[in-house]
Order: structure tokens, then sequence, then C-alpha cells
């Protein structure tokens, strides 16, 4: 059985994706958009901050 891992001891990195339709001007930017997040684990969610990389 594995050893339970503490959520408080778990953080990572995330690069963001983004796909969009492109008629959508109002969200078309976010296809040419880098974006990273850092994440920290706690028991009852993730909790994420997005940068937008330029």
């Amino acid at each position: 059985m594995a050893t339970p891992v503490r959520a408080t001891a778990t953080r990572f990195r995330t690069a963001i994706p983004f796909e969009t339709a492109e008629d959508s001007p109002e969200h078309a930017w976010l296809n040419h958009i880098v974006a990273v997040s850092s994440a920290l684990r706690r028991p009852d969610a993730v909790l994420l901050d997005v940068y937008l990389v330029s």
C-alpha cells in the first residue's frame, strides 16, 4: 500500500494551453499566448495562480 502524501507538501507547476474559436474575438487572443501556473494542493481544493508570459 502506498504511503499517503500530505496535501500541504505537494506543489506543482503547469503550462496551460488554450484553444478557442477564432471567430470569437473576445477569446481568440487566448490562442496566441503562453500561460503558466503555480499550484498548491489543499485537502479540499487545488489553488492555481495563473500568469501570462510576455
